[in-house]
């Protein structure tokens, strides 16, 4: 029995000490932050709100996937994952969510809107409707 615990735990430090370069997370990044993105970078900017949400008021060229959407994973399989995709909700919770998926999937350069849209919108950033 200890034998097979001291094999398991060296077996799961090589598993960490060797993949130190695979990302296994995403970034969060402020409203500012988010605008100087957009400006500066070919970014997908996705809103995972619900369509009655998006319709109401949105980011310019964001595009609307809706996180409680039955087929909401498998529209990701079709985008570029090498692409940046920034992700927003309402708060941050749901696309914060949907960024640990995206990651999960493989895509390289995933950023969430930290606060949501109700800090983009707080902070006086332009809304499309």
């Amino acid at each position: 029995m200890r034998n097979t615990f001291v094999i398991l735990s060296l077996v799961i430090s090589l598993f960490f000490c060797c993949n130190k370069n695979i990302k296994t997370t995403f970034n969060n990044i402020s409203s500012d932050e988010l605008e100087v993105l957009i400006n500066e970078n070919d970014v997908k900017l996705i809103d995972v709100r619900r369509p009655s949400e998006f319709n109401s008021g949105h980011i310019e060229n964001a595009i609307n996937i809706d996180y409680y959407g039955g087929n909401f994973s498998k529209i990701f399989d079709n985008l570029d994952k090498s692409q940046a995709i920034v992700l927003y909700c309402k708060s941050g919770r749901r696309s914060s969510k949907s960024a640990v998926k995206l990651v999960e999937k493989g895509f390289n350069n995933v950023y969430n809107l930290n606060g949501g849209f109700e800090v983009w919108a707080f902070k006086g950033k332009d809304i499309q409707y």
